[in-house]
């Protein structure tokens, strides 16, 4: 088997599990996609055309297509005898050394596209490659979505269902739905609709369990949406990866999660040994599962694929941090910090830094950071507005929560007695992130009577006394009323 340049895997087995077996070279012909006319440089030895194509556009032959690699491959072999392909297109010379590798699916070369990118580097991380379905042959879209969540439009079509929920436009749908969700409201109405039109969405069914946790303060419920999730999701790799992502991220307190997690991730994770998404997501299951030897075998072999990117180095260092001793992983984070081009945003860079001290229990340099960043950083958005997005937004939910108390703290030094109820509902929270849940239910009962009992500072109120409740339960005392 000749080498492939872009694409490095270890073992002829993994290889195997997406690569095509060995054909004649196709004659390369002008195809087309939603993306353009496209030169098709490989195609599966399929037996018939297509009827429908899904297609997915990548600027390099590393990134997502790596993470996707796998699941693409996944798809084409459930989807081809009924009816549907699965394309990917890139730059000419990533497709070239795509093509040479034979995979499963078809590969185009398309030479001036330039994916819209309508968010953040974060953002984008979290939801994922867009990938087009269209009749084959055009470029007319049937229906668009990320990779997570594609399976439920391919269903839907395979089942004739044209009116299918799964078929409208998903992503700005589940984006704004998440945000909010976290942000805590009445939503189970919305929430519900979305798990029925994709139910293999690994951020949608993760939504589910977000909702009980964030919204409602209810724990067996959450509990309940993630053995759900689990069962859906339980032959769908990549929405598995989403779905262990947000719920890791989204609650510290049941170890059951992690553990479960670690163990449904680690064959997903040995098939997608390149996958900087996957590897990440991987490492902290294995963490806070307190599997901390195998986490840095899987924390050495990552390293090597994060030069160059620098939101991905942030996001290694402070999962390492999650160690149930993160000082044995101080100088990897650091090193990966540090490696972060000095150019990128200072809130992040600080963030990420804060973690390490507090965690590895410099109190007195993570104090000092704060105070420096404060000085040559001016908040426009106020202490506690930055808190509350630095915990709510999906892309940063559970990554830098001690930076959030920090500014929580300093919010009520300045404010004293005059702190609003509004602002003690963030100062609650951001205590409850940091482990202290029982300052964290004083705090919210106060914020929660001042704020007319709201159901959404209620549901917190709800969450903390649960968690609180909880860890008396498990030491033999009761909790303070």
């Amino acid at each position: 088997m000749r080498a492939c340049p872009a694409i490095v895997v270890p073992a002829v087995t993994l290889w195997l599990a997406f690569v095509a077996p060995a054909q004649q070279p196709i004659e390369v012909k002008s195809v087309v996609s939603p993306f353009g006319s496209a030169q098709r440089l490989h195609a599966p030895p399929d037996p018939a055309e297509p009827k429908y194509t899904l297609w997915v556009h990548y600027p390099e032959d590393r990134g997502d297509f790596l993470d996707q690699l796998q699941y693409l491959a996944d798809l084409q072999r459930r989807f081809a005898e009924r009816g549907i392909g699965i394309a990917v297109t890139m730059p000419p010379p990533a497709a070239k050394r795509v093509a040479a590798c034979t995979p499963a699916f078809t590969v185009g070369s398309i030479a001036e596209y330039e994916p819209a990118r309508d968010g953040s580097v974060m953002a984008l991380s979290m939801s994922g490659t867009m990938a087009v379905l269209c009749r084959s042959g055009s470029a007319d879209t049937v229906a668009a979505s990320t990779l997570d969540g594609a399976v439920d439009v391919l269903q839907a079509i395979v089942d004739d269902k044209l009116d299918s929920p799964a078929l409208q436009p998903m992503e700005e749908t589940v984006r704004a739905l998440l945000v909010n969700v976290i942000d805590s409201g009445e939503l189970g109405a919305e929430v519900e609709k979305c798990v029925a039109a994709w139910p293999r969405s690994g951020r949608v069914r993760a939504m589910a369990v977000l909702f009980q946790w964030w919204s409602r303060g209810d724990l067996e419920a959450a509990h309940k949406a993630f053995e759900e999730g689990l069962k859906a999701l339980a032959d769908e790799s990549l929405p598995m990866v989403q779905f262990a992502d947000l719920v890791l991220r989204g609650d510290r307190h049941d170890p059951r999660h992690a553990k479960t997690l670690a163990a449904l991730l680690a064959p997903i994770a040995a098939a997608s040994p390149d996958g900087v998404f996957t590897q990440l997501v991987y490492l902290r299951a294995l963490l806070r599962a307190g599997q901390d030897r195998i986490a840095g075998r899987t924390a050495a072999m990552l390293r090597k694929h994060l030069e160059g990117r620098g939101w991905d180095q942030l996001v290694f260092a402070e999962t390492l941090m999650e160690a149930n001793t993160p000082a044995a992983f101080r100088d990897l984070a650091q090193q990966a910090i540090g490696a972060v081009d000095g150019g990128s945003d200072a809130r992040w860079l600080t963030a990420a830094r804060h973690k390490v001290l507090v965690r590895c229990g410099d109190l007195e340099a993570a104090e000092k950071l704060m105070v420096e960043y404060r000085g040559k950083n001016e908040n426009r958005s106020g202490l506690n507005d930055d808190a509350w997005y630095m915990m709510v937004r999906p892309e940063s939910l559970g990554r830098f929560d001690t930076m959030a108390l920090s500014q929580c703290e300093e919010m009520r030094r300045l404010a004293g007695a005059s702190l609003g109820y509004n602002s003690k509902d963030t100062a609650a929270l951001a205590l409850f992130l940091n482990g202290k849940v029982e300052e964290a239910v004083e705090l919210q009962t106060v914020a929660a009577a001042a704020g007319g009992n709201a159901a959404r500072y209620v549901g917190r109120l709800r969450r903390f006394q649960a968690v609180l409740a909880e860890q008396a339960r498990k030491k033999g005392t009761e909790p303070k009323k």
